[in-house]
């Protein structure tokens, strides 16, 4: 009951307010560019820009590995075995990581880590969120 009467508890709240300290993040240290992310959500509601190759959410991107390489590319999709290749070229200005499974998320907190991105302030539960 008392989730109920509190709004800043339910789930399009929550989404909303993580997506909202999402943007001042990226506004306060000039971060300026798309996003990667398996949760595209939080930053289609903070009116971010999403690399494209992220679109798909965790739904190619957990299987992709078992693709041939070249037809992902084709369909400009995104595999773990492919960070380097797509992010590579074109460096997403955050990472944004959460509510995906751990196998999922390791191999872009390690392709952001490698790459010198920073992790700041959580935007919110379960969220983790590198800076380049």
């Amino acid at each position: 009951v008392a989730t109920v009467r509190n709004s800043e508890q339910w789930v399009p709240s929550m989404v909303r307010n993580a997506a909202l300290a999402i943007r001042r993040e990226l506004a306060n240290r000039k971060a300026i560019g798309p996003i990667a992310t398996l949760n595209p959500l939080y930053v289609i509601e903070a009116g971010l820009p999403l690399m494209p190759a992220f679109a798909s959410s965790i739904f190619l991107y957990r299987t992709a590995d078992q693709d041939d390489p070249a037809l992902i590319l084709q369909v400009k999709g995104i595999a773990p075995g492919l960070l380097d290749t797509v992010l590579g070229s074109d460096p997403p200005a955050a990472v944004l990581i959460g509510h995906e499974i751990e196998d999922l998320s390791r191999p872009m907190i390690g392709w952001a880590q490698k790459q010198g991105y920073k992790e700041v302030n959580s935007p919110g539960p379960g969220l983790r969120l590198f800076l380049r």
